[in-house]
């Protein structure tokens, strides 16, 4: 959602017609421009802590300190939320997490916490449930996939023309980096990785990602195979217990399965870049971003099937019953066999580079904000 909002943001930022966006970023607000130029000094992406900072991600991962967190975002917002004039207000993730004055534009990335509650903390279900009436009065609802969209319709009961899908750009980093193999002897693989010879998961580790499929699957399968093209997990942990299956140690030892972590925005790409394949197992989705940037680097990615990453695969991603272990095993052992070939990849990234971009997200934001203001509109 961070990757999405921080997305969004650098393409309003470079209309010309989006010239009064304010944002509201903790308890600050600035102009959109001074914020991408100041804040993440030009980047088109953000890197590192400026995604999930640290102290964010700890406090998420325990239980009793979520719901604290979430009413002390509440109780500091409010001062400068009521200092704010504003013709309309653009929830970047969801509902504003205090109350607002005026119309709201929430965007309802996925509707998981009604359909798979467990899969998430108990708190932040309980929050979403609280919002569902201000998101049903809402004078529109901002999505990011046709599945999401579909899901609002049928869980709300809202009239399907006040849903508009407005999908992510393939990331401009992949898009603008080599393909691997071209980028010459000092462009390899990152972690001591053989590139081509790994399969890459860019997932926070949690439930919901369905990732005790994959590893299961990875751990499945003949030991030499395993370690010639071993599973590399990339992803901050966080809540929950994974039920990984008791073989996990054992390959994590021997260099059948890599948990590299919660990587740095360059080696993440370099990482998406390099690998055989990037494998998204998750279940439910509201788009699937590691899906559409895998084949922004010319990479192959496979997919739960019936899920909105068959939308972020542009019809280019591999798909597979979610749960079926064997199945996502005998697709492994067919990626070790078959190398990835340059007219492979460039194939993948034209895909990639025929989707929506950034800038038509951009594009159909402004007309939103103008159809609900019914003139053109200062926007915060």
């Amino acid at each position: 959602m961070a990757y999405y909002a921080y997305g969004l943001l650098s393409a309003l930022a470079e209309d010309a017609r989006a010239t009064d966006l304010t944002v509201l970023e903790g308890t600050r607000s600035q102009d959109l421009q001074a914020w991408i130029r100041h804040e993440h000094g030009g980047r088109r992406q953000p890197s590192g802590d400026a995604v999930s900072p640290r102290l964010h991600r700890l406090v998420h991962r325990v239980p009793m300190l979520r719901g604290v967190a979430r009413r002390t975002r509440a109780i500091l917002h409010r001062i400068p939320v009521a200092r704010m004039r504003f013709d309309l207000f653009h929830a970047l993730n969801y509902m504003p997490v205090t109350d607002v004055r005026g119309n709201v534009l929430p965007v309802v990335h996925d509707m998981s916490c009604l359909t798979n509650p467990d899969d998430h903390p108990a708190e932040r279900v309980r929050f979403f449930e609280a919002q569902l009436a201000r998101v049903q009065v809402a004078p529109a609802i901002h999505t990011v996939s046709q599945f999401s969209r579909n899901e609002i319709v049928r869980l709300l009961h809202v009239d399907p023309a006040r849903v508009h899908v407005i999908p992510p750009g393939a990331d401009r980093q992949c898009l603008a980096a080599p393909l691997a193999g071209e980028g010459g002897p000092g462009d390899v693989a990152p972690l001591g990785l053989a590139s081509g010879r790994y399969i890459a998961s860019v997932a926070t580790l949690e439930p919901r990602k369905n990732l005790r499929t994959l590893v299961s699957a990875q751990l499945a399968l003949d030991p030499a195979l395993a370690r010639r093209q071993p599973l590399v997990l990339a992803g901050a942990k966080g809540w929950g217990d994974l039920r990984m299956p008791s073989g996990l140690d054992a390959a994590v030892a021997d260099g059948r399965i890599i948990l590299a972590g919660y990587l740095d925005r360059c080696t993440l790409v370099a990482l998406t870049r390099h690998a055989r394949a990037v494998a998204y197992p998750s279940t439910y989705e509201g788009f699937g971003l590691p899906v559409l940037e895998a084949l922004a680097c010319g990479t192959t990615a496979v997919i739960s099937e019936g899920t909105a990453c068959v939308e972020a695969g542009q019809g280019a991603a591999v798909a597979l019953p979610g749960l079926d272990v064997d199945a996502w095993a005998r697709c492994l052992a067919a990626l070790a066999d078959d190398p990835l070939t340059a007219q492979r990849r460039t194939a993948l990234r034209a895909v990639a580079l025929a989707a929506p971009t950034w800038e038509d997200a951009a594009a159909r934001t402004l007309r939103l904000y103008d159809e609900l203001a019914g003139t053109p509109l200062a926007v915060h």
